[in-house]
């Protein structure tokens, strides 16, 4: 996990240390030294190789969820300025309005 989450702020250039914290209440009462998988089941079944490797995934990964909020801020950012728009043209309508009574 922890490669995952070395990996995954390096993308973003952030120190990870400074926004994830351990909660040793979710530790293993015995930590194995090294989970690591291996692929070479999948790889004579079904003649699979990857194309990348770790890094490249999580760089993916990453760059996928910071363009997806990219686009979140950008609609947001629209409806606000809409809602500007709308609001502007209704306060002219009645400035309108008023000075023709």
């Amino acid at each position: 996990m922890r490669d995952f989450v070395e990996a995954a702020f390096k993308v973003v250039d952030l120190p990870w240390k400074k926004y994830v914290k351990q909660d040793p209440a979710f530790d293993r009462p015995i930590e194995p030294t090294r989970l690591v998988g291996c692929a070479d089941k999948i790889r004579k079944t079904l003649a699979w190789k990857p194309n990348g490797n770790f890094e490249q995934l999580v760089r993916e990964m990453v760059g996928a969820e910071v363009e997806t909020i990219e686009k979140l801020k950008t609609e947001t950012l629209k409806r606000k300025v809409e809602r500007v728009r709308v609001t502007s043209h209704l306060a002219l309508c009645d400035a309108v309005s008023s000075l023709a009574r």
